[in-house]
């Protein structure tokens, strides 16, 4: 923090600038706000002289000079200070001088929060000051311009989350990175599964990937993974009852993946702020969450609504600063999920549907009519894209094979029975 005497020498100097009508005035309006100064008549003088700036794009120094003690202050300011040519250097050491007594003032507040607030509070503030550094407005354009160049010569491919089905990349020409999905279904229709099958298709073509689970430990994610990737009987795993040759398999996958760096996978992190931290750290091109309903944050809500509509603001704030596509898994209201033309679940199936649908740029219904028929097959599946901002939506038919823990592609037009499929295992 600069002591008194340099942050009041900065504010004398600009001062006299503008008494003095330098030819750098007007650059001193675009810097600086009237909060910037300390002393309140130094802040009067530059208040009246960027009002009228703003007004008639010019200021009359005798006018100002006319003000109520300024020719007082000015004489003073003659006699005390030396004069500096470069007044638009003494404004930006104004402006940093500014923003640490704002910071400072923030972490006092931080300081003095409550234990349960205070991580919420200094990444509040965090925020707060990250709005206020100074932009270079003249340089934004071209900037933009190359960003822009810079996107459309990118391969096809390179900053989507290809989900390995295709009518679903086909819709969506691969989830944007920076966006975040939705992906609703009832209890037991898989859709844990299916984000840790499109979660392990990208970790294999080259993708950092993250998973935090709030209901399933890691164990448990990587048996499915490892049922899946290797092609054992999910209930062999879950029953301890591998082969030898099936463990050693197992084994030898989990250590491939595992020091593969491509995957990690969380059970311990049940706050949207503590899961943003990791995202910032990681930075992964794809992260899973599951599920959103039972995630918290340290923020204060008047209302579970409100509190949700703030996590999965955050959740997009989160992908657009990080570059990664984040999925967030939601459980459907009990009510079920027939909607009034019949055709299954909708966007109001979802548990505090509003809060989430409105935030999320892709949402995704899932529904297995086994769920709720025992008399329906239990690999038939159904996948609608009810919402997606970039383009296409529709529904198309998935293939679920319980036992690797796998979804499947099915050809369009093919009738049930579903087609037999072998085990690998036996």
């Amino acid at each position: 923090m600069p002591c008194n005497e340099d942050t009041v020498f900065a504010e004398q100097q600009v001062t006299i600038g503008i008494l003095t009508g330098a030819k750098e005035a007007d650059q001193v309006f675009s810097l600086l706000t009237g909060s910037d100064f300390t002393v309140a008549a130094y802040r009067d003088i530059y208040l009246a002289a960027s009002a009228e700036y703003a007004e008639k794009g010019q200021y009359d120094t005798g006018k100002l000079l006319d003000g109520e003690g300024v020719l007082d202050i000015f004489l003073e300011l003659n006699q005390s200070t030396i004069m500096c040519l470069d007044i638009i250097t003494f404004a930006k050491r104004m402006k940093v001088y500014s923003r640490e007594r704002r910071i400072k003032g923030r972490l006092n507040q931080v300081l003095t929060a409550d234990a349960d607030s205070i991580f919420a509070e200094l990444q509040a503030a965090a925020e707060e000051e990250g709005g206020k550094v100074s932009r270079d407005y003249k340089g934004m354009a071209e900037a933009q311009m190359e960003a822009v160049l810079k996107e459309i010569e990118k391969a096809p491919d390179s900053d989507r989350i290809l989900t390995g089905y295709h009518a679903i990349d086909l819709a969506t020409g691969g989830l944007r990175q920076g966006s975040i999905s939705t992906w609703g279904a009832k209890p037991s229709t898989g859709k844990t599964a299916l984000l840790l099958n499109i979660l392990f298709h990208n970790a294999k073509a080259g993708k950092k990937t993250a998973f935090f689970s709030l209901e399933m430990s890691t164990t448990q994610l990587w048996d499915r993974i490892l049922s899946n990737s290797c092609g054992i009987n999910y209930g062999l795993i879950n029953k301890k009852g591998l082969l030898e040759i099936q463990l050693r398999q197992y084994q030898n996958k989990l250590v491939e993946l595992a020091e593969g760096g491509n995957i990690y996978l969380f059970d311990d992190v049940f706050t949207v702020e503590e899961q943003g931290s990791i995202l910032y750290e990681l930075k992964p091109d794809f992260a899973v969450v599951d599920y959103v309903q039972l995630v918290r944050t340290l923020q204060k809500a008047n209302s579970r609504n409100e509190e949700l509509a703030n996590i999965v603001s955050r959740y997009k704030q989160f992908a657009r600063k990080t570059n990664c596509h984040i999925s967030l898994l939601s459980q459907f209201n009990r009510a079920g999920t027939a909607n009034r033309q019949g055709d299954g679940p909708s966007m109001f199936n979802l548990k505090d549907s509003g809060s989430i649908e409105d935030g999320s740029d892709y949402v995704f219904l899932l529904s297995r009519p086994s769920v709720d028929d025992p008399e329906e097959p239990p690999e038939k599946t159904r996948i609608k894209l009810q919402k997606n901002k970039f383009g296409m939506v529709g529904a198309r038919d998935l293939y679920f094979d319980g036992k690797y823990q796998r979804f499947c592609d099915v050809a369009q037009g093919e009738e049930l029975p579903w087609p037999e499929r072998k085990d690998v295992d036996g």
